[in-house]
């Protein structure tokens, strides 16, 4: 590697700090991560869609469903108001 991937991961860092997003655990900010890079495609997204994404696969269900239930009771997801559980999007942010 020419250029240290410690740059990048700084860089990051200083870009959640922005956005307050360092509060959050790794997993809940890759969680916000999948559902945005999904929104591009459709606008609610499944959790299925959230457990297959590279950024998430490795972490067991419940963790998932624990960081999900942290986003929506910190009000940066939403459910989707045609089913009780299991599809998502983004709060609309101000």
């Amino acid at each position: 590697m020419t250029d240290p991937a410690y740059k990048v991961r700084l860089l990051l860092h200083e870009l959640e700090k922005q956005m307050d997003l360092t509060r959050l655990s790794y997993l809940e900010r890759d969680i916000l991560y999948v559902i945005n890079s999904v929104s591009e495609k459709k606008q609610i997204v499944a959790s299925q869609d959230i457990f297959n994404h590279e950024l998430t696969q490795r972490a067991s269900r419940p963790t998932v469903y624990r960081a999900l239930n942290n986003l929506l009771e910190n009000k940066y997801i939403i459910k989707a108001s045609f089913a009780d559980r299991g599809f998502f999007h983004l709060a609309q942010q101000d």
